[in-house]
């Protein structure tokens, strides 16, 4: 491919999936090798017609010693070469775990804190074709679906990945004409890897067998399976509407759909209410799966929490709510609460003026009180042993654990709803039950609104 040809095809492939705009500043990841030196080199012949401004970023891991340091010395000088600013750091990957995810991770966050510092909307990543033919093979040998298969996008938030639709042979030819030098790092060639096993094993036999073509042929199957999987992940997001944001998933919705919707469902619940897909295996999205069937409650295990699956709900439980189940915050009038780590807010208005007549909430998620009959010392605490409260209607007490079995509230949820109350009254469940305490009559003047919000 002649040289305006490929930089001519990598702006087509920007200007196509929408990865920059002119003026943008975008952050250039370079570590020094072929495919990298190749990106930077490739978005500056394209910065003065797309009036780019560009900042390098390199990250030394610090597992290669003398030839890390070497690396990042030729990426600084690289980029004085070219007139950008460059961003360095040297890392520890630290020990455990698997070294290749460790060490994506620490790039990763060094890339995030180098943009914000420079100020980039961008990220630009290095990634050819050939590494999305190869990533799609490493995902099929371990039993990925579509959304593994589809490899990476060619772009993902600020992420961008212009050489996406290059093959590694292109861009070598490209730096060959440029006489633009670049680095090799010996641990590529290191066969305890996986990827370096495929790539210099695998991947070089099927193309002997099949033919050079096999390269674009498997970018080609991550792109379609790329988009039917956002199409059916629109579908199951459409199911999901009625437990936004993590909130508890009726299990007769999820049962209701195909199989394939059914999986996607359980997964963007799953991120909403973890904040995370991290950690998460096809085997405990089975794990979900066989709770939806159990008649009695069930709990499935998930890194970070767990899922209980009780009264035909799914309902998340993390580490940290588990442990701290008992919580109690003085409040008064014009404050407000803010528990997020157990999804809700609490507001209590400062005192209003009242005249009789004026209509009383309906929902059961705002509660309004007499501020002359409130009683001082309010607190929003947890549900206690042996909690009563006196609700309209009744004409005497009742006990919390009746009215949290009656309106089907499982054992496991009770331990994170706020009462408001003071000393030992309950004057409020939300969404429950209201007490008499400090109702509103013709002869109150002044009221305070309380106010039940939940977040995310």
């Amino acid at each position: 491919m002649r040289r305006g040809a490929f930089i001519r095809k990598v702006a087509a492939v920007i200007k196509r999936h929408g990865m920059a705009e002119h003026g943008e500043h975008i952050l250039v990841a370079v570590s020094g090798g072929p495919d990298s030196v190749g990106l930077l080199a490739v978005l500056d012949a394209l910065a003065a017609q797309w009036l780019f401004r560009l900042t390098v970023a390199h990250l030394d891991h610090g597992l290669r010693g003398a030839d890390g340091v070497s690396d990042r010395e030729f990426v600084e000088a690289l980029a004085q070469r070219l007139g950008h600013p460059c961003l360095t750091e040297t890392a520890s990957i630290g020990v455990g775990g698997n070294l290749e995810a460790r060490a994506r991770e620490v790039r990763y966050r060094f890339l995030d804190r180098a943009a914000r510092l420079a100020t980039c909307g961008r990220i630009a990543l290095g990634h050819t074709q050939t590494d999305q033919a190869e990533t799609v093979l490493l995902r099929l040998l371990r039993g990925a679906g579509a959304r593994g298969l589809g490899g990476m996008a060619p772009r993902r938030g600020r992420i961008i990945r212009p050489l996406l639709e290059t093959s590694r042979e292109d861009i070598l030819t490209f730096l060959h004409e440029r006489h633009l030098p670049w680095v090799e790092d010996k641990t590529n060639r290191d066969e305890r890897f996986a990827r370096n096993r495929l790539r210099h094993r695998l991947l070089p036999a099927l193309v002997a067998d099949a033919g050079p073509t096999i390269v674009a042929g498997l970018a080609r199957t991550a792109e379609l399976l790329r988009v039917e999987d956002d199409f059916l992940d629109d579908l199951a997001r459409q199911a999901l509407g009625k437990a936004p944001c993590g909130h508890p998933l009726e299990a007769a919705t999820v049962r209701s759909v195909p199989l394939a919707i059914r999986r996607r469902i359980l997964r963007l619940w799953l991120v909403a209410a973890r904040g995370s897909f991290r950690g998460i295996s096809h085997a405990h999205i089975c794990s979900l799966e066989r709770a939806l069937e159990e008649t009695e409650t069930t709990v499935a295990a998930m890194p970070g929490g767990r899922v209980r699956c009780e009264a035909g709900f799914l309902r998340w439980e993390s580490d940290a709510e588990f442990v701290s189940s008992e919580f109690s915050t003085p409040v008064t009038p014009g404050a407000h609460v803010i528990r997020a780590d157990l999804g809700w807010k609490i507001t209590l208005s400062d005192p209003e003026p009242w005249t009789a007549g004026q209509p009383l909430p309906l929902d059961r998620w705002t509660a309004v009180f007499d501020y002359s009959r409130l009683p001082p010392a309010l607190v929003l605490r947890s549900v206690r042993a042996g909690d009563r409260i006196r609700p309209m209607g009744l004409g005497g007490t009742q006990k919390l654990q009746d009215v949290f079995v009656n309106a089907k509230v499982p054992s496991s949820a009770r331990k994170i709803v706020p009462l408001l109350a003071a000393g030992p009254d309950v004057l409020w469940v939300p969404g429950l039950s209201r007490s008499v305490i400090a109702m509103v009559t013709e002869t109150t003047t002044a009221v305070v609104w309380a106010r039940f919000q939940r977040l995310g």
